[in-house]
């Protein structure tokens, strides 16, 4: 019962009790018969009674209203208390995952630098007239690399998945070389470990795909390499067919298996199934689980049969989108060599190797570098000069990349129009946005890809200096 209708109820109550209460005590001083006054008297314990139970009453009323506002204000403290244990929670897990993105960035930045250098430079070495033994180390120094580097993308997908920001990347791609070039790794990594590689086709499969082909190929790449890796025997086999819904690859091997305990959890990451009896192949476990949430995320899945002993067999499944074989990107220009000795570009970087890794890179095209160690020098150069493209760190003291290209685009001239584009050793999500937003043109990872470079070229230099 609420505060004013307790007043109410109480105001009528002794309304009510008033008349009583009153002939009682007029009739208390009246000389009036024995009959009377026993009336009185019991009108007086009336009066009394009802007095008593009116502040008995009043009483239970109030405790019982106190009772309930307590348990009210109870209610509401304990609601705002979990408001707010709920607010520190979610601010400590964005704070935590804020955290492990910077975390992973510098990470990032610090171990994508130095392997900037030695794929760098082993990639130019390997344009180089080198002896047979020679070129084999070089090789073998290129192949370590890549595979450093894989565990570093590896590492950095699964950050990526955990706070939520993996993204797809769709365009038109020829699915028939995506095969092909999955094939002739396939292959390669077969041979190496003595066994077979075997590739099947159905007849019907597109010429032309739309989807994240880069992170396809991840996928197929991340089962097949398992498959070889497990395997000391026999062969791994390929199979690919299509309908009109979906895409299916199957990767058969005659490896180890999976013993049928450990099924449910090959997929989580860190994992390795029989760890005692693999524990001489290495591995971080995050492939499967990368490659499965790869798969869903594209609206697929990946599926695993095996008997220990004898083998296994992963069936990955993607929907299949047709693309239009019109919007492929240029293949052709980017396998194609040209050169551009009219061109003249200029690299900033704070670190001497990459400015020479770059400058080697970019300068197989014939085309003239100039190299700047900080962003202030870079804007009195650009100041002064006339360049075709800018290659532009982004880490730098004092000035970083993002700083000097918004400067740069604030100066007077055409200076300030100059195509700019980021290499950067920062590759995660959200970067090259950030870079665009800055002013920047194009976003170049490092370590520096061959492939990559060339195809920022052909896109930023004049068609005119391009010399096929």
């Amino acid at each position: 019962m609420n505060k004013p209708r307790l007043t109410i109820f109480i105001r009528i109550l002794l309304a009510s009790l008033a008349p009583l209460i009153v002939l009682v005590f007029l009739y208390m001083d009246m000389p009036l018969g024995p009959l009377y006054r026993r009336v009185t008297g019991s009108m007086k314990l009336i009066a009394a009674v009802a007095a008593g139970g009116l502040s008995l009453l009043c009483a239970s009323i109030f405790l019982t209203t106190r009772r309930k506002m307590l348990e009210q204000l109870n209610e509401n403290h304990e609601l705002k208390l979990k408001a707010v244990e709920e607010e520190c929670l979610r601010k400590q897990v964005e704070a935590e995952s804020e955290a492990k993105t910077r975390f992973f960035a510098n990470m990032s930045h610090e171990i994508r630098t130095p392997m900037n250098a030695i794929l760098g430079i082993s990639e130019i070495l390997l344009t180089e007239p080198l002896n047979e033994r020679q070129m084999k180390f070089v090789s073998d120094v290129k192949v370590s690399a890549e595979a450093l580097l894989a565990i570093i993308n590896d590492i950095l997908d699964m950050s990526k998945m955990e706070t939520g920001h993996l993204s797809l990347v769709s365009v038109n791609y020829d699915f028939r070389l995506m095969l092909q070039n999955l094939c002739s790794i396939g292959s390669f990594l077969a041979a190496k470990k003595g066994i077979l590689f075997e590739s099947e086709e159905s007849l019907d499969l597109p010429e032309c795909l739309y989807g994240d082909d880069v992170r396809l190929r991840q996928i197929l790449l991340n089962i097949l390499s398992n498959a070889v890796k497990f395997t000391n025997d026999g062969r791994v086999t390929l199979k690919t067919s299509a309908t009109d819904l979906e895409l299916r690859f199957e990767v058969e091997d005659s490896g180890i298996g999976i013993k049928p305990e450990d099924k449910d959890y090959i997929f989580d990451m860190f994992s390795q199934a029989d760890a005692e009896k693999n524990r001489h192949i290495i591995g971080t476990g995050l492939g499967l689980s990368i490659s499965r949430n790869l798969a869903r995320a594209m609206g697929g899945d990946i599926e695993v049969s095996s008997v220990y002993g004898e083998g296994s067999t992963f069936v990955i499944t993607i929907p299949r989108v047709d693309g239009d074989d019109s919007e492929i990107a240029g293949t052709d220009d980017i396998a194609a060599n040209f050169s551009a000795p009219e061109a003249r570009v200029l690299i900033v970087d704070d670190n001497e190797i990459n400015l020479s890794v770059a400058e080697g890179m970019i300068g197989y095209y014939d085309i003239e570098c100039d190299t700047v160690l900080s962003g202030r020098e870079a804007i009195e150069k650009i100041s002064g000069n006339s360049y075709d493209i800018v290659f532009m760190d982004h880490m730098m003291p004092e000035m970083d990349g993002i700083e000097t290209s918004r400067r740069i685009r604030a100066l007077d001239g055409e200076g300030s129009k100059v195509p700019i584009v980021a290499l950067s050793a920062n590759a995660v999500i959200g970067m090259k946005e950030i870079f665009l937003a800055s002013g920047m043109n194009d976003f170049v990872s490092k370590p520096i890809e061959k492939n990559r470079l060339r195809a920022a070229l052909l896109m930023w230099l004049p068609k005119e200096k391009i010399m096929r």
